[in-house]
């Protein structure tokens, strides 16, 4: 079931319930958060000293989720019921799958004038950031290291270097105390059957154990996404339940044979912003349903996977010829 952003509401509701927040700059109006989700991570990220570890697939809300909850902080507070939290949220972002090797965390050889100098990189610039803005007690400053297990091993450990309880750069100046300093680092892969986070690279032993929440995301399930589909989709469109019903089936299908079995690996995971394509073109009326695997993938993916795609696309949408599937 949607929520709206209220407090009353909010109390009534499941942890599996979607709450909706607004969602600036984003050609959906809002976005939708499970109860549980979002409580699960405001709590982790409230006390100084926080260090959140975020797993989830591409389309589970790592990204988007990060902006929409700190864009509406106070209104989160308010619905959460907290009361003693800083009124100020501040996101300073680091992309780690640009950093090339464990220098590049803090300054690179630059040409400016034709002129060589030490370049401040984003991973020290941010960090600074986020120590001074902690210093007023109405500020939260989160420093988000994304794509964590997509850097090396050194990489990791000079993150670790740089999350200590007195902070050092790489020239030995002393920049400030991060005993209180949070922190937030995310990956797109999963955990191995060992129960180790893994992606590109091994997550570093010694950083792992200093994280103090460790967070699984996941795909919404069918019924909520078709529930969101049916609030953004006009009335006006025909069948328009059967059809998305049928969209949705296929990306799940490929979504669950990608992570099950392996196969599709040269097409995306489906997630909103596949279904919003989707959505366009449907509600323009410029399209053939039967194109359905080239609007959601965009006609992505070897020829050998395309050929499965739209054998499974084609199955679902034979479906729309017996709307008793909605029953």
């Amino acid at each position: 079931m949607i929520i709206e952003a209220k407090r009353s509401q909010l109390r009534k509701a499941s942890g599996t319930d979607l709450v909706a927040l607004p969602n600036k700059g984003s050609s959906l109006p809002f976005y939708y958060m499970p109860v549980v989700r979002l409580k699960e991570f405001v709590h982790s990220i409230l006390e100084p000293g926080s260090r959140v570890f975020i797993n989830g697939n591409t389309g589970t809300g790592k990204t988007e989720g990060l902006h929409v909850i700190v864009n509406n902080w106070r209104l989160v507070l308010r619905i959460l019921g907290i009361n003693s939290a800083p009124k100020n949220a501040h996101l300073l972002h680091v992309n780690l799958s640009a950093v090339q090797g464990i220098d590049e965390l803090f300054r690179r050889r630059s040409i400016r004038n034709g002129n060589t100098y030490d370049e401040m990189q984003p991973a020290l610039a941010t960090l600074k950031q986020a120590l001074r803005l902690q210093e007023d007690p109405d500020n939260i400053a989160i420093w988000w290291l994304s794509e964590l297990l997509r850097c090396l091993p050194e990489i990791q450990h000079g993150i670790l270097g740089m999350i200590q309880n007195r902070i050092f750069d790489d020239q030995g100046k002393y920049i400030g105390d991060g005993s209180s300093l949070r922190i937030v680092c995310d990956s797109n892969f999963g955990a191995s059957e060992h129960g180790d986070y893994v992606g590109l690279a091994q997550f570093d032993g010694a950083l792992s154990a200093r994280m103090t929440a460790n967070l699984n995301w996941d795909y919404l399930p069918f019924k909520d996404e078709l529930e969101i589909l049916m609030c953004i989709v006009s009335h006006e469109i025909e069948d328009r339940e059967a059809i998305l019903y049928s969209m949705l089936a296929f990306c799940h299908e490929i979504r669950k044979t990608k992570i099950k079995k392996g196969d599709f690996a040269s097409i995306p995971y489906p997630n909103m912003r596949s279904y919003l394509s989707f959505i366009r073109k449907l509600e323009k009326g410029i399209f053939e349903i039967e194109d359905l695997y080239r609007i959601v993938f965009y006609g992505s993916g070897t020829p050998n996977d395309q050929v499965k795609a739209r054998a499974i696309a084609l199955e679902q949408l034979s479906n729309l010829q017996n709307h008793s599937i909605l029953s």
